[in-house]
């Protein structure tokens, strides 16, 4: 009787999160290439490469802040040998991804015994609830593998929790093969997953057992008693193993393959900026938004600003709730609770890099929260589950439909650049970041572009470029484009110097958004633009 009762929301949550699903896939298949970015097609290039090297590393591309081990690149790499039309490879490895995705999704909402099997939330993964989820996850897809691999992993440490022995043993090694496997990369998991984790179930341990401990050893008897106590040995064993993946990284990966060391982090003092923006990323991440005061994003920003209040305010709920809550939910909320405080902390005390979309792996347990709120509305057809559930879906729906219509509105500004150089038998040239690899997805790698840094002169950047661009110049005739101006904030515009020593005699191409110089070689180009020899 009961499952009868259950199959008509469980099919009304599937029907949904088939919906949204759908909805994904043609904003993948209609409308990528309109907000096609630099940082997407370079891991398109690096994908495209090692395709052709055969590997999963490359020591011929110049990576970025972390080193590419688990990553987008072992799905997209072999779809290479299949397609050679990129946006091909790119919708169908986007599918593949969100596949795995939300296996680790099911996976984890299986061992949480979430309510209807995690389907409302596999919904809610496919939405773009912000425009930092939408770039970084949904489109991007930089930030699904950190994502998925914290879902697997939590869904491990509930397997070990809740199986028996034979269980217990697949769930230790799953938390230790995947954090292991998920710091080669660098210390970001560590960051955002192992701390975390551990804190939360020392928190819990001492609020079931130790907190009315007379005495240190009394305390940590009575902690490691309580139902979480078995957890403390798992968590330190996988921070182990963490800690030996990023030594791999640190020690022997950093010797062989090109990417930005974390070395350089360390410590200071109190820094209220960056606590300030701390909070603002917070609320990037949960949807907030800039615009006008009388307009949907007042909607938007308070649906935000209630949903990180609702996942404080219930977290701490969770983590109080021993004689309510099954320990898995409560770790749940602990681990947000405690994510919460570590990003504080790293970026109130040190010198990290910090970006907003650093923070939605955090953002994203609003979900398996909300999936635990619901099942805590028994009934379900509760006036105040229907309101909440019905209200919340309406302002995603409609966030998305703005979403996808802006993406429809918004051709790419670089698909005119790119297809005049093709047309004109332009393969090798220079342009910024912001503009070269982008043109590269755009006409299936027939256009190879150095990537330069903004200066006075051509300087190359060794950043999510081939390395062979820094060693020689491009061949045959050249093509060099300047971008008159940059979208994004933290874009920096084309360096004055270098667009007015262009020679307006070689101007072959200009838009609204773009100059195309064109020369017989790159020695021509720099002996008419009165720049030294390369690499000088």
């Amino acid at each position: 009787m009961r499952n009868t009762k259950q199959r008509p929301g469980r099919m009304l949550a599937a029907l949904g999160a088939a919906v949204c699903l759908v909805l994904l896939v043609c904003d993948w298949r209609l409308w990528a290439v309109n907000r096609l970015d630099a940082d997407m097609a370079s891991e398109q290039v690096l994908a495209e490469l090692l395709s052709r090297e055969g590997g999963i590393l490359s020591e011929n591309w110049y990576y970025s802040t972390e080193l590419r081990v688990v990553n987008t690149q072992l799905v997209m790499a072999p779809l290479f040998r299949v397609f050679s039309n990129w946006h091909t490879v790119r919708v169908a490895g986007s599918c593949l991804l969100i596949g795995i995705y939300l296996a680790a999704w099911f996976f984890f909402a299986r061992q949480a015994r979430l309510r209807d099997a995690g389907l409302f939330g596999a919904g809610l993964l496919v939405l773009p609830f912000s425009a930092l989820y939408r770039q970084y996850v949904l489109e991007g897809l930089y930030y699904i593998p950190h994502i998925a691999i914290s879902f697997a992993c939590l869904g491990c440490v509930l397997l070990f929790l809740r199986a028996g022995r034979g269980g217990r043993w697949a769930g230790a090694a799953g938390f230790c093969l995947l954090s292991f496997a998920a710091a080669l990369g660098g210390p970001r998991q560590l960051f955002i997953l192992q701390i975390p984790l551990t804190l939360a179930v020392l928190l819990l341990c001492w609020l079931d057992g130790g907190r009315k401990a007379g005495t240190l050893q009394e305390m940590m008897r009575k902690s490691l008693a309580s139902p979480c106590g078995g957890l403390v040995a798992l968590c330190l064993a996988a921070d182990v193993a963490a800690l030996g993946g990023y030594v791999v990284n640190a020690k022997v990966l950093s010797g062989i393959y090109h990417f930005q060391d974390q070395g350089y982090v360390a410590f200071t003092g109190l820094n209220l900026e960056r606590l300030q923006w701390f909070v603002n990323a917070v609320l990037a991440s949960f949807g907030w938004q800039q615009g006008k005061l009388f307009s949907l994003s007042t909607l938007f920003n308070l649906t935000a600003v209630a949903l990180i209040v609702f996942c404080c305010v219930f977290s701490v709920r969770l983590v109080r709730g021993r004689d309510r809550y099954p320990l898995a939910h409560r770790l749940v909320g602990a681990f947000f609770l405690m994510g919460l405080l570590c990003f504080a902390l790293l970026y109130g005390l040190t010198n990290s890099g910090h970006s907003d979309r650093y923070l939605l792996p955090l953002a994203v347990l609003m979900i398996p929260l909300l999936e635990i709120a619901l099942a805590d509305c028994v009934p379900l057809h509760r006036k105040d589950a229907r309101l909440a559930v019905t209200s919340l879906a309406a302002v995603l729906l409609l966030r998305t439909g703005m979403d996808y219509r802006e993406a429809a509105a918004a051709p790419n500004e670089n698909l005119a650049t790119a297809q005049f150089l093709v047309d004109n038998g332009y393969e090798n040239g220079y342009a910024s970041f912001w503009d070269g690899n982008i043109m590269t997805e755009l006409t299936d790698g027939r256009i190879h572009v150095w990537t330069l840094t903004p200066n006075s002169v051509p300087e190359l950047r060794p950043w999510l470029q081939p390395t062979g661009h820094l060693d020689a110049p491009p061949q045959g005739k050249v093509f060099f484009v300047i971008s008159k101006w940059e979208a994004y904030g933290e874009r920096q515009p084309t360096t004055p110097e270098l667009a007015a020593a262009m020679p307006e005699e070689a101007l072959i191409y200009e838009d609204d958004a773009h100059k195309i110089y064109g020369f017989e070689s790159d020695e021509a180009m720099r002996a008419a633009c009165g720049f030294g020899p390369f690499g000088a």
